[in-house]
């Protein structure tokens, strides 16, 4: 099962788009994770992601998992749509964004 997958399944599986009820979405640029959701379903995905990160802290493989949540407008979402169709978006401007807008940012490794 795929990243992508286990969390739409794990994770408040009525709130994703893909289940013709919410309005959530998530996709991967890269190898960087993309999750448009509500703050609640951040915070759950981050706890969600810490637990994973636990249990592969004692394999000999890792990565190191990036998440952010920004409170976007509509300005705000057509940027960050243009940067991800472009390619451009970086870890740097998440970071960015997400303080100019009070979001939040988790790292685990």
């Amino acid at each position: 099962m795929q990243l992508l997958e286990l969390i739409v399944e794990m994770i408040q599986p009525s709130s994703w788009s893909d289940s013709g009820a919410g309005q959530g979405s998530c996709g991967m640029i890269g190898t960087q994770l993309i999750i448009r959701q509500t703050r609640s379903v951040h915070e759950e995905l981050s706890a969600f992601l810490s637990q994973l990160n636990s249990s592969a802290n004692n394999s000999a493989h890792s990565l190191l998992l990036q998440t952010w949540w920004i409170p976007a407008d509509n300005d705000l979402l057509v940027q960050l749509n243009e940067l991800k169709s472009s390619g451009d978006l970086t870890a740097t401007m998440l970071n960015q964004m997400a303080h100019e807008t009070n979001g939040l940012r988790a790292a685990l490794r």
